[in-house]
């Protein structure tokens, strides 16, 4: 969605409108499920306005999708794994809303 909007820009869109709206919500929204370099699956948990590809990631299953102790890597840090993809709903059981404890 965000490349479709991207191409709008300067059309449909002010000018540095969809720059400014990435750098806010960043290119991996807080809740999306994403699968890291390492083949491990996690929620994002924090956007990164600074640098939007490369949020923090609560990895809540290994790269053979079972469960483990969750733990928070910054994807921004150097040597930590990046985000290599989205997940769509029904690759991966994970519910995020869970995940981050939302109610």
């Amino acid at each position: 969605v965000l490349g479709i909007m991207y191409q709008m820009k300067g059309e449909d869109f002010y000018p540095g409108f969809m720059e400014h709206f990435i750098r806010m919500l960043g290119i991996y929204p807080v809740g999306s499920v994403v699968q890291v370099e390492t083949g491990d699956i996690g929620v994002v948990s924090s956007a990164n306005q600074g640098k939007p590809t490369k949020p923090k990631v609560l990895i809540l299953q290994n790269s053979e999708q079972k469960p483990i102790q969750p733990r928070e890597i910054d994807t921004s840090v150097e040597g930590s794994p990046l985000v290599i993809r989205c997940l769509t709903e029904g690759e991966s059981p994970i519910d995020p809303g869970k995940a981050l404890n939302v109610k």
